[in-house]
């Protein structure tokens, strides 16, 4: 997807591979957890040909309001970029997860490709 600039938007993640509980709606792209418990949460995305001197921040929210992880890279090197979220958080049923994204770069040309999240039940 193209990024755009300055604000927060969500991160698509527009197919699903396994999802035997249908927790992950595609189309708004957001997690809703059916059970209570601890998860991990891990998202992964990598951006094409950012610009020198910009900032980029990858960030994992609970119930829409509240920000539980984040990784912010500033750019040293314009090139590519790789943003990673990783943290174990407990929702309960009906909490939703959802990722965006943020990057004060001048243009909105920028995209975002190999993107993947992961959200597992911990036993």
């Amino acid at each position: 997807f193209t990024l755009a600039t300055g604000s927060q938007v969500n991160v698509v993640f527009n197919s699903k591979i396994y999802d035997i509980l249908g927790e992950w709606t595609s189309t708004v792209s957001s997690f809703t957890a059916l059970r209570a418990g601890y998860y991990n949460i891990t998202a992964n995305l990598y951006i094409d040909n950012t610009e020198l001197g910009r900032t980029y921040q990858l960030s994992t929210w609970y119930n829409q309001s509240t920000r539980i992880d984040y990784d912010i890279q500033s750019e040293s090197l314009a090139g590519n970029k790789t943003l990673r979220v990783n943290t174990n958080y407990y929702l309960n049923a009906g909490d939703k997860i959802k990722f965006t994204l943020y990057h004060n770069a001048t243009t909105a040309n920028e995209s975002a490709t190999g993107t993947f999240c992961c959200i597992t039940a911990i036993p």
